[in-house]
């Protein structure tokens, strides 16, 4: 018995390293906070950054909104960061689309921030936060922003891939937002936080505007990485007290044997 609670013990310990392991690969990832949105909203979104390079550090960082055009963002407005250099890169359309009856020529294709010589940059074992407030979000139940660290020895690395049925966990995921269809008609029910009234007149403005009252946005979900612990740390705990029990069941039975 001691010795089928002991192959026990090694297969749930192997399955928890490949759980720790997996949070620590995850946590290395450009990711996107919150998650989760309303479509047709103006929203936050946070971009989290880590540096995974030892001997280099992150000096830019480029995000890269949608392109299909189901899923364009029309504005977006940056959040300053001392130290660090922001361009936000537009792009008109050849047709306009649509948005709440308004024409709209012109969306947001890419934000960077590159970090000032001297005075700013994302070293080894560090981590920091890029953030943009846009909207409205399109209608679909997903899309992916495109991220790219710059370091400061040259390489660039890519976090671009788009989950598919094929590959639904690639090695460097692009950062994804789930969006989900809006609870009521309007902009307070659906939950448009800072949102203009109605979508008229110069966008750009209007969005700036809507940013300045706009709360900042809380991640109040657990990280992947303190999940995944806390779930090792009960099963351990449970593993610990499941052969404690069968070593004195053991005991027991040799005793009553002798």
């Amino acid at each position: 018995m001691v010795r089928n609670s002991s192959r026990l013990v090694v297969s749930l310990l192997c399955a928890l390293v490949l759980v720790v392991t997996g949070a620590f690969a995850a946590a290395a990832h450009v990711v996107l906070r919150p998650g989760t949105a309303t479509q047709g909203a103006f929203t936050k979104l946070t971009f989290h950054v880590p540096n995974e390079k030892d001997s280099s550090s992150t000096v830019k960082v480029k995000v890269v909104f949608p392109d299909d055009r189901d899923e364009l963002i029309p504005a977006a407005v940056a959040q300053t960061k001392t130290g660090w250099k922001i361009k936000i890169d537009k792009v008109r359309l050849d047709e306009p689309i649509i948005v709440e009856g308004q024409e709209i020529w012109e969306v947001v294709r890419s934000v960077t921030w590159t970090a000032v010589a001297g005075t700013a940059k994302i070293g080894p074992d560090q981590f920091d936060e890029v953030s943009v407030f846009g909207g409205p979000l399109p209608k679909v139940g997903k899309i992916y922003f495109k991220a790219y660290q710059y370091q400061s020895d040259g390489q660039v690395v890519a976090w671009d891939q788009i989950p598919s049925d094929s590959d639904p966990h690639p090695a460097h995921p692009a950062p994804g937002l789930t969006l989900t269809p809006a609870s009521g008609g309007t902009a307070q029910k659906s939950g448009m936080v800072g949102a203009p009234a109605g979508f008229t007149g110069d966008t750009s403005v209007r969005l700036a505007a809507a940013a300045e009252g706009a709360p900042a946005a809380e991640d109040r979900s657990p990280s992947m990485l303190g999940t995944s612990l806390a779930v090792v740390i009960l099963l351990a705990g449970g593993m610990g007290v499941g052969l404690l029990a069968g070593r004195r069941r053991w005991a027991r039975t040799s005793r009553g044997d002798a």
